[in-house]
């Protein structure tokens, strides 16, 4: 409710600047003296100069409606106990999130983390028993939703991909058999869409995502029926 109230605001803010924009545009359009446009400071990138336009308020509204959604999701997998911050207190939605951290969430989601389930053969050398995500990956390597490299190794701080990031929910929520073709990850991503895993969310397949972007994924897929095995 807080974030939409400073929707709303900012929204009525940025509305009102515009109309006061062109009634300040034509009140001076027959003036010789032009005051110049500071261009000190911008808006992401978007300089000063254009901010009023149309198409940068729609961008300007999106970023900030996108934000909300993702301290929104985040808040409730906190309240879940599926998504926990750092040491320095925050939760770093703005970080690229790592192999071992979406482990962790997806081995939360399903209920293992005090009773994982784990190979037994651990297949990742570079992974040890003392590592504080062995039971994550090795939990979530079990239930065949994730995989490491062909050199046997995991690759714990690596970032996931948009494309990855909803193979490995398809495949938690188990709807990897409802998965057709071979060609990956339009076969994975098209499962995702459908189920509504992707929905509010549009990231180039290849491009790594932020722990915000997940919360909002692993949001979307708490509302997705769990898929048994017949």
């Amino acid at each position: 409710m807080k974030n939409l109230r400073i929707r709303i605001v900012i929204t009525s803010i940025i509305f009102i600047l515009l109309i006061s924009s062109i009634g300040f545009a034509q009140s001076t359009s027959n003036m010789k003296e032009v005051i110049p446009i500071d261009k000190s400071s911008s808006v992401g990138d978007i300089p000063p100069s254009d901010i009023l336009q149309p198409n940068n308020i729609i961008e300007i509204i999106e970023k900030i409606d996108l934000n909300a959604l993702q301290e929104q999701a985040a808040q409730k997998l906190v309240a879940l106990n599926l998504l926990k911050g750092y040491d320095d207190g925050s939760l770093g939605l703005e970080r690229f999130i790592r192999r071992v951290e979406f482990c962790t969430i997806v081995t939360r989601m399903l209920g293992y983390e005090d009773s994982p389930i784990l190979p037994p053969l651990f297949p990742f050398g570079d992974v040890k028993p003392d590592f504080w995500g062995y039971n994550y990956i090795g939990t979530a390597y079990s239930l065949k939703i994730v995989a490491g490299y062909p050199d046997g190794s995991f690759k714990v701080n690596n970032h996931i991909t948009y494309a990855e990031a909803v193979t490995m929910l398809v495949r938690t929520l188990g709807y990897a058999d409802d998965v057709k073709g071979t060609k990956w990850p339009d076969n994975f991503m098209e499962v995702g869409k459908r189920l509504g895993i992707t929905r509010n969310l549009q990231i180039d397949y290849d491009k790594p995502v932020t722990r915000g972007e997940i919360a909002i994924m692993v949001n979307n897929s708490l509302g997705i029926d769990l898929k048994q095995d017949n």
